[in-house]
């Protein structure tokens, strides 16, 4: 096996985990959705619409680069290896939709969210914490769990979380 064959068969082989771990997570939302919904005033509301902007711009490059590397076949030395890279970086950012979705849709009615699958009360929040550049944040309750939520979603929700 050369190397060409090599890198094409890891490429390949990350874009169907990438593929694999996001249709999980859509099927855990969808049935976090379903569980969250029977409650009684919930609702269900996208707070990532920068980041959506972001990625479908990365997507519409992509696309063009794509193009780029079509129409310019015949100027390019390694063809393939732009094609592939190329058409690697659109499913990904594609594919990766899913987790944008999830991650910035929020659940909730006038007494708790669902985070993780789970119905969190916003009386039971004892703390908040950023995590990380301050994308996400932790709740955390007094029973000692801790969900993570994007920090955009607990600022929404900031006036319904009573923080003791």
């Amino acid at each position: 096996m050369n190397w060409d064959s090599l890198t094409i068969f890891i490429f390949i082989g990350l874009v169907v985990y990438l593929i694999i771990t996001r249709v999980k997570m859509y099927l855990e939302y969808k049935k976090g959705l379903t569980l969250a919904l029977e409650r009684k005033g919930m609702h269900e509301e996208f707070f990532g619409k920068t980041v959506l902007r972001i990625y479908l711009g990365l997507i519409a490059f992509f696309i063009v680069a794509f193009i780029y590397v079509l129409v310019n076949k015949n100027n390019l030395t390694e063809f393939y290896s732009w094609l592939l890279i190329v058409g690697v970086f659109i499913l990904t950012f594609v594919v990766d939709l899913v987790r944008v979705k999830v991650m910035y849709t929020a659940i909730f009615n006038d007494f708790g969210l669902f985070a993780e699958q789970e119905y969190v009360r916003f009386n039971s929040i004892k703390e908040v914490n950023k995590k990380g550049l301050g994308l996400t944040s932790e709740i955390v309750t007094f029973n000692n769990k801790s969900y993570l939520l994007p920090t955009r979603v607990i600022y929404l929700l900031k006036d319904k979380i009573n923080l003791k």
